[in-house]
């Protein structure tokens, strides 16, 4: 099975009506697989622009060191208030082949990237200069500790339109 780590930038309060993984044309039946079962690792301030509906239909795991995410009586819902427990979730993360969708400003556990096999990187679409952007951004992740990008596909969400992803 391929291990996959989705990261986004999109705008959250879009994110609730938009289904990405019915955009995303994944050839390896493995992955289709894979993404029956998601695992969403949100920080505190996208947790609480997240739908009711939204919470309750997903596994969420939430970084709160600060303590300001909103209460949840849902069991599903998991809160991480250490950077030692959430080292510790990625690590379990790495080792069950696992699908997470990391929202929000988590940048210090960028490092992790690398343990995916693939990682699929979905922007948002509001730039200007696509080739620039894109090289900007690849230039970006070898700074944060990946050898080799070429590996990883970046898709773009296009907000102009609010359906099309495409694959560089």
């Amino acid at each position: 099975m391929i291990k996959v780590l989705i990261t986004t930038n999109s705008s959250f309060d879009k994110f609730n009506s938009f289904n990405f993984t019915n955009k995303l044309d994944l050839t390896s039946q493995n992955l289709k697989e894979t993404f029956k079962s998601n695992i969403f690792l949100v920080d505190a301030n996208v947790f609480n622009r997240l739908s009711e509906d939204f919470i309750n239909e997903n596994e969420l795991y939430v970084y709160d060191s600060k303590k300001l995410a909103k209460t949840s009586s849902n069991d599903k819902v998991k809160f991480i208030t250490k950077v030692e427990d959430l080292i510790d979730f990625l690590q379990l993360w790495a080792s069950n082949f696992k699908v997470i969708w990391l929202l929000g400003d988590i940048k210090f556990v960028t490092g992790w990237f690398r343990r995916a096999e693939h990682m699929y990187i979905i922007e948002d679409g509001n730039f200007e200069g696509e080739n620039v952007f894109l090289e900007f951004k690849l230039s970006n992740y070898q700074k944060l500790g990946f050898q080799n990008v070429g590996k990883y596909k970046v898709y773009h969400y296009l907000k102009a339109t609010k359906t099309n992803v495409k694959c560089d």
